[in-house]
């Protein structure tokens, strides 16, 4: 019973968070850490850029309750928020969020990218990783449909044998039942 329950919490967990995430391709977590004021976005986003070098050199591996990946991710998100329309902000997000192993932010941001025509090919391994990481969490939470999907996006943006061998295997279980 217990396991069962946990299954179904797991199901409904990914399956309302991801599509709310999915759905919202405008929202960030955005870290509670203070960036300076008065600067040009541009100022914003070399700082960024230089904590994120300093963040790559201080940790092994990534992740987001770092202190300096939070100060990357909000001077970031100051840059972008003082010039929404670059996306080249968007892609410094994007890569910080992929960097970081928020993988419903970096998905919804490399979307962003792709739809605003932008995806560049340096850009498909982090789009594809972000992407394969959201179907594998849809599929150990037990919803196999939902993670077909991400490994479907994953595959479109970059061929990766792991991806292809858990998307037939989805497809084999879905199709099964």
């Amino acid at each position: 019973m217990r396991n069962k329950l946990m299954l179904g919490v797991g199901v409904g967990v990914c399956a309302v968070f991801f599509a709310t995430a999915a759905a919202q391709s405008d929202w960030h977590f955005v870290p509670m850490v203070q960036v300076e004021s008065g600067l040009q976005a541009n100022q914003y986003h070399a700082r960024a850029l230089g904590l994120m070098e300093l963040a790559d050199t201080t940790y092994s591996p990534d992740f987001f309750d770092q202190f300096v990946w939070q100060q990357a991710l909000a001077y970031a998100n100051a840059a972008l928020q003082a010039e929404p329309s670059s996306l080249q902000y968007l892609r410094t997000m994007a890569v910080g969020y992929t960097r970081t192993q928020f993988w419903a932010q970096a998905y919804n941001l490399w979307r962003q990218l792709e739809q605003g025509g932008d995806l560049k090919v340096q850009d498909r391994p982090y789009a594809a990783l972000a992407a394969a990481k959201m179907g594998y969490l849809c599929l150990t939470s037990g919803a196999p449909q939902e993670s077909a999907h991400y490994f479907e996006e994953s595959l479109r943006w970059q061929e990766q044998p792991q991806v292809r061998a858990l998307l037939e295997r989805v497809q084999t279980e879905v199709g099964g039942q």
